[in-house]
């Protein structure tokens, strides 16, 4: 914004301030539309950058025009827009980068308690990401995957069906644990047609998860483990 509107006239130093401070401004906006939903983030972004580019243009015209009444020097258009297009951009990437940094930096040692078996822990933690990022795929797998290892049965459930309906979802993956979880609730007949889904996608699908097709045998394991 500051590009388009104060870039293109005045003394260097002071149109570099106005840069700072639009691109720092940027920042600061962005960051506070990425709280939104993740569907109307972006647009959001987009959208209100655009809004007060467009108004703040408006309004600065006449200061533009009387600083070259007054003997400014007219820079490059086209480098304005080029220097308004990159601080936009780049104010962008700088919020994105800090929010994958800050969900690696809380997903990351999630994954880590469920490597070492203590998936309570890991739900704790999996539920703070999900409450700042509610349709994260592998944040919704993972915890579903805790409460099948806490045999929380109808969370599990829920968590994987969920996971279904997502993005990238890994759907061999996630019938299998459906019909382990059928299988804890004595639900023969769907269990089957689940576990028949899941080889139908994966043929390995159960060996690849927990070694071994048994399903029965796969719950006294996850059982175990989960003590």
């Amino acid at each position: 914004m500051s590009a388009l509107n104060w870039g293109r006239v005045g003394r260097t130093r002071e149109r570099n301030l106005w840069l700072s401070l639009g691109f720092a401004g940027s920042v600061l906006l962005f960051w506070l539309l990425s709280l939104l939903p993740r569907s109307v983030a972006l647009p959001a972004q987009l959208g209100a950058s655009a809004g007060i580019a467009y108004y703040l243009r408006d309004r600065q015209h006449p200061l533009f025009e009387a600083g070259l009444r007054l003997g400014a020097q007219r820079s490059s258009t086209w480098k304005a827009v080029l220097a308004g297009v990159g601080l936009t951009l780049g104010a962008l990437a700088i919020v994105i980068l800090g929010s994958m940094a800050m969900y690696n930096l809380r997903f990351q040692p999630a994954i880590r308690l469920i490597q070492q078996e203590r998936f309570s822990e890991a739900a704790v933690a999996l539920e703070k990401v999900l409450r700042d990022h509610p349709d994260d795929p592998p944040a919704t797998a993972s915890l579903a995957l805790c409460r099948l290892y806490e045999g929380r049965w109808d969370e599990a459930a829920a968590g994987f069906e969920k996971y279904l309906g997502l993005p990238r979802a890994d759907s061999a993956m996630a019938y299998a644990n459906l019909a382990l979880v059928a299988t804890a609730r004595g639900q023969t007949m769907e269990a089957d047609s689940l576990a028949a889904r899941a080889r139908t996608m994966e043929p390995a699908v159960f060996t690849d998860l927990y070694g071994s097709d048994d399903m029965k045998a796969t719950l006294d394991s996850i059982a175990q483990h989960g003590r």
